[in-house]
């Protein structure tokens, strides 16, 4: 194996543990009822803008060979929407987090998988392999199962439907972000946060939310720095030495870190149906995270005369 693919893996798994700790540190502040919910999540979005600034700074002194293309004005329209949609996504989440456990928080994030892939099938016209059409089979049977409160009589949780709302947000905003995927990642990132951030904040004094504790701004600024600020950097170090597919299969682990974490730190008692749906989450995500054929045909075994 080279170097610089032993690297990018070591980037990917490290982006995978800085992701995996948003949701239950996340669900902890929550609980401390010091901050509100929306504005919990302008703060975690302000906090990639702030790693992202942190990352130009370095980048700037160090002046690499390898320049990236900056923005133009036709990318705005993308940036924009896409934090629009991180607003709308990031408000949905922390409210829904509320409501449920970290752990099913954790793997209906997954579902961002399903409307990624569906978007991008009907509104942006790419093809969907047979693997991933299975992938999206499962992982949503199992987005259905996480979301029943009550298995028995169909009752649904409230909570794990706003959570769905924000991968739904999510997977428009993937297939905008491939659109400027080829320009600098760190501006795009400085950008799109404070944008997010800023449509947070306006949105959580609107509904009046508070701030009681100021530990709580600090913590939720470094929840946001680690989780989304980090976790991206590392994310496009790996993508560009092992590729986006190979990126893709280990960055799916960080739902699952999340789950280890949560049911660690909240000794969570799941319904038997959550076990079942853990196992079909597995099962689509390792089917979702690469385009190779389900089966490999043998080859065909020659005749001797």
């Amino acid at each position: 194996m080279r170097k610089s693919t032993k690297i990018g893996i070591v980037f990917a798994i490290i982006a995978a543990i800085c992701s995996s700790i948003n949701t239950p540190i996340s669900k902890l502040l929550l609980n401390s009822n010091t901050i509100g919910p929306v504005l919990s999540g302008g703060f975690l979005y302000l906090g990639a803008a702030i790693c992202a600034s942190i990352f130009l700074l370095f980048r700037k002194i160090a002046k690499p060979k390898v320049k990236e293309k900056p923005l133009e004005r036709k990318d705005f329209p993308y940036v924009f929407s896409i934090a629009v949609l991180n607003a709308i996504g990031v408000a949905c989440s922390m409210v829904g987090l509320r409501l449920v456990s970290a752990s099913n928080a954790a793997l209906l994030s997954n579902f961002e998988i399903v409307v990624t892939s569906l978007v991008a099938l009907f509104i942006f016209k790419d093809k969907i392999s047979p693997r991933l059409w299975a992938g999206i089979i499962f992982v949503f049977i199992a987005c259905i199962l996480l979301c029943s409160d009550d298995l028995t009589n169909l009752k649904f949780s409230s909570g794990a439907f706003l959570i769905l709302l924000a991968p739904i947000c999510w997977g428009f905003g993937n297939n905008f972000m491939k659109r400027i995927s080829h320009k600098d990642p760190l501006m795009s990132i400085i950008i799109e946060g404070t944008i997010t951030a800023i449509l947070c904040f306006m949105i959580g004094v609107r509904l009046h939310e508070e701030i009681t504790q100021f530990y709580s701004i600090l913590a939720i600024l470094s929840v946001g720095i680690i989780c989304y600020g980090v976790s991206l950097r590392f994310y496009i170090y790996a993508q560009r030495s092992i590729g986006a597919p190979r990126t893709s299969a280990f960055f799916s682990l960080a739902p699952f870190m999340s789950v280890l974490i949560s049911t660690a730190i909240f000794r969570e008692s799941p319904a038997w149906w959550y076990y079942v749906a853990l196992g079909l989450m597995g099962v689509g995500v390792w089917l979702s995270s690469s385009d190779r054929k389900i089966f490999r045909k043998r080859p065909e075994k020659r005749l001797s005369n």
